[in-house]
């Protein structure tokens, strides 16, 4: 049969199997490396997605960490102002008892904390003697902290000298755990 064939004929059909193969070959070699680049592609992209998801949760996860930190840090402070409080109120509690004060009140305002120091501060109401308050007084300026007495207010009481006495006992504090500013 391909002797029948004149020789235009014969052109056109090797042409004709050429593109045939040429065909073939694509469809064969280069189109399934296309699906697979086109597969590579979209699990690139889904890749990338990813990453910027977990780029983004990264980011979360720092920014809950700092959170974390600072909260951390302000409880710790606030445990540490806590004690300095318990401190100051054992100490008046202490003095208090050695001076035979009975405590009618007692009241602890928020501690005022700034940059460069902290307020401690307590509202004691005391019945005494004068003798004992005198001494309260001197014990208060004898201890080793720097206690300062404000708003003090005596009323006697009956007439054997007992008092009645209201005050604002303060202690400052500087930030870094010095006292006496």
């Amino acid at each position: 049969m391909w002797k029948r064939l004149s020789k235009r004929e014969k052109r056109l059909a090797v042409i004709t199997a050429a593109v045939l193969v040429c065909a073939l070959g694509y469809r064969v070699i280069f189109l399934g490396r296309l699906k697979s680049i086109w597969a590579l592609e979209t699990k690139a992209t889904e890749l990338e997605i990813a990453i910027m998801e977990m780029g983004r949760a990264l980011a979360l996860g720092d920014r809950i960490e700092t959170q974390y930190r600072d909260y951390e840090a302000i409880i710790s402070q606030e445990g540490t102002d806590l004690e300095e409080s318990k401190v100051f109120l054992r100490t008046l509690s202490d003095i208090t008892k050695a001076n035979e004060m009975k405590v009618i009140r007692q009241e602890q305002p928020p501690i005022l904390p700034s940059r460069y120091y902290k307020i401690f501060s307590a509202r004691l109401g005391v019945n005494t003697r004068p003798i004992w308050l005198a001494r309260f007084l001197v014990s208060l300026e004898k201890s080793k902290e720097l206690i300062r007495v404000e708003d003090i207010l005596i009323k006697a009481l009956d007439e054997n000298e007992n008092l009645s006495v209201n005050m604002k006992l303060t202690k400052v504090v500087a930030a870094g755990g010095r006292e006496g500013l």
